[in-house]
């Protein structure tokens, strides 16, 4: 994992995020990086300050990044993200969608 500052039990390093998280990350990035992890309370985040970094992630694991965070009551709500709105990328997700988008456009 990337550096980054230290986090407290259970909070983690929200309390470092300040009333204007931007300008509170801007600041940790001079101090760590343009690559860091930070601990939001029980999620763990990749944070990513600059362009060609993100253009790196991105062509090499967009994959990997592409998907969105599994929410517990995302999942309640769609019996197990059987839905089009949070199921993760992949083949389920295409044919969601390619259902999705013919009947929205026929």
């Amino acid at each position: 994992l990337p550096p980054g500052p230290r986090k407290l039990p259970l909070i983690g390093n929200l309390h470092q995020l300040g009333d204007v998280p931007q300008k509170s990350l801007l600041h940790l990035s001079t101090k760590y990086g343009p690559l860091m992890f930070l601990q939001l309370g029980s999620v763990p985040t990749l944070v990513v300050s600059s362009a060609d970094a993100i253009r790196d992630i991105f062509q090499s694991h967009d994959i990997i990044f592409s998907g969105r965070p599994e929410l517990y009551t995302a999942k309640k709500m769609t019996h197990g993200f059987n839905d089009i709105t949070f199921a993760p990328y992949g083949e389920q997700w295409k044919e969601l969608r390619k259902i999705a988008i013919m009947e929205l456009l026929s």
